[in-house]
């Protein structure tokens, strides 16, 4: 049961982190594309 609810939160943790990874390598893309548009 505790190792079910520990896989899950890992599960969690590693998409969390791979978000936060994809939003940092394409943010500053999408701000510097913004802003030579403008």
């Amino acid at each position: 049961m505790l190792q079910k609810i520990f896989s899950n939160l890992l599960f969690k943790v590693i998409i969390a982190i791979l978000l936060g990874i994809l939003f940092w390598a394409v943010f500053p893309r999408v701000v510097q594309s913004y802003f030579c548009y403008v």
